[in-house]
């Protein structure tokens, strides 16, 4: 209640100091009636005669609107933020809003090192962070290029082509195998290691014909023909 009492008496002092500057500087111009010459040289020698024994004003109404305007500036800002704290800010109550101070997007130079500075998360909390454990998950480069050279056939080491049968389901649907997998050779050879069926020599690499005299020849007794696709048929015989 005080509030709107105070803003109402500073109000009211706007007011009439409005009215006070907005008052015109001289009076209306009053019609005179012609009169003689020889009255309006007694009327000059009348005022000459007032001015040397009163004085002349020296009283500027300019100079007393300045000062109005000071005190009104003045009283504006007293009652602003009693307007700011009723309202909420100043459009509410009719004046203009104060406009909004943009911080400036360009960092200081006294303030680059700490900008740019990297923390770590214990460093600014206090707390250290428990290293986690190392976790070993998938297969390594050496593994990798093993199990290639095993399917390349540049390797028939026993251990190197079981480490070819653990890795090969890592490496499906990557760039590398489906690279090296355009040659038939390696999609025989990935079939044969998924279906873990031993290896057919090729016919080059058959014994010489003394050592197949020596061995007794086996017996067919079953036969099947495995039919991939884009890949060489595979023939699966029981020898006996």
């Amino acid at each position: 209640m005080e509030t709107v009492l105070i803003i109402a008496l500073l109000a009211s002092n706007l007011w009439l100091i409005r009215r006070v500057l907005t008052k015109p500087d001289t009076a209306k111009p009053v019609k005179e009636t012609p009169s003689p010459e020889p009255a309006k040289a007694a009327d000059t020698e009348e005022e000459a005669e007032n001015d040397s024994i009163v004085g002349k004003s020296t009283f500027d109404i300019n100079e007393f609107k300045e000062v109005f305007r000071e005190a009104a500036k003045e009283a504006a800002k007293e009652v602003l933020p009693l307007i700011i704290k009723e309202y909420g800010k100043p459009s509410d109550a009719g004046f203009p809003d104060e406009p909004e101070e943009k911080s400036s997007a360009q960092i200081p130079v006294e303030k680059l090192d700490e900008v740019f500075a990297t923390h770590s998360a214990s460093e600014l909390t206090g707390d250290e962070i428990p290293a986690e454990e190392p976790r070993a998950g998938g297969s390594d480069f050496n593994e990798i290029s093993t199990a290639v050279n095993v399917l390349k056939g540049n390797s028939d080491n026993p251990d190197d082509k079981e480490t070819a049968r653990r890795v090969l389901p890592d490496i499906q649907g990557t760039q590398i195998i489906e690279k090296i997998k355009l040659d038939p050779l390696v999609r025989k050879r990935i079939l044969m290691i998924e279906c873990q069926l031993p290896e057919i020599p090729e016919k080059h690499d058959a014994p010489p014909e003394k050592a197949e005299e020596t061995k007794p020849k086996k017996k067919i007794v079953f036969h099947a023909d495995i039919d991939t696709t884009d890949i060489d048929a595979i023939d699966f015989n029981i020898l006996h």
